[in-house]
């Protein structure tokens, strides 16, 4: 299946795509970019190889890295009250620790604690094995997206939490510690690097971001094929201008969370 994503209003997509000999990627599956559209196709198919892309570290991943701190830094005086106030919401209206903390995958696939503010019943992992146990078509949802829509699991607050993707709000400390970014794909489980495929390495060559293309785009809302071609996508023509929109996109989608895909 190939997914045709507009690339929008990026510049020039060539300019876009960091080259050089240091790290040098081939795919099996088609990436294809039209300058003229400013369009990328990405065919998530098995075929043989047919591009090949340098991908690694640039002057403006440690641009980008210093903006991280500053931004994050600047804006302390705003998130750090927000996210005592939720930790004290979180511990008030359900039993269990204030986050939840869950490995993952990031630069490079080293792997990370991930905090979250905890959005669900204590003990959730456990009682999530015997719930696909004992129902077929829910196994097969959470196989397909990673995600349940109505997770009997989540509290009534962590459901306002999730809506607004404040839970994630933790997860500005793992930009400091320079695990994350302000921008860039979802950090994921081991489980999910089957679903990339060979992209996998395209995808990890960059650090995972707090929002990105595919948050914005949807999130849960979409198949997990469309998330990987809007990871591929991201890496493919990130630049510092289209971080700062993708951030704009995020804080609009706080007033519209409807739209957010969030659940």
């Amino acid at each position: 299946m190939a997914h045709v994503l507009p690339a929008e209003d990026y510049g020039n997509v060539r300019e876009a795509i960091p080259t050089g000999d240091r790290l040098a990627y081939a795919f099996p599956g088609q990436v294809r970019i039209d300058l003229g559209t400013r369009e990328i196709t990405i065919d998530l198919g098995e075929a043989e190889p047919c591009a090949r892309i340098s991908v690694g570290r640039t002057p403006t991943d440690r641009l980008k890295r210093l903006s991280d701190i500053v931004l994050v830094a600047a804006t302390a005086v705003l998130w750090l009250p927000l996210l005592a106030v939720l930790a004290v919401a979180v511990k008030c209206t359900s039993r269990g620790p204030v986050f939840y903390a869950q490995t993952r995958l990031g630069r490079g696939g080293r792997t990370f604690r991930c905090l979250k503010l905890r959005t669900m019943s204590a003990e959730a992992d456990v009682h999530l094995e015997r719930m696909l146990s004992g129902d077929d078509a829910l196994r097969s949802e959470f196989e397909n997206t990673c995600k349940l829509r109505f997770d009997p699991r989540v509290t009534r607050f962590g459901r306002a939490l999730r809506r607004t993707g404040l839970d994630e709000l933790p997860q500005l400390l793992a930009v400091v510690r320079g695990e994350m970014s302000l921008v860039g794909p979802r950090p994921i489980v081991a489980r999910e690097t089957s679903y990339y495929g060979p992209y996998l390495p395209l995808m990890q060559s960059v650090r995972p971001g707090l929002t990105g293309l595919w948050q914005v785009s949807g999130r849960n809302d979409v198949s997990y094929e469309a998330r990987v071609a809007y990871d591929v996508q991201y890496v493919l023509t990130r630049t510092l201008w289209y971080d700062v929109k993708l951030i704009a996109k995020t804080l609009l989608l706080e007033f519209q969370p409807a739209r957010r895909g969030s659940y």
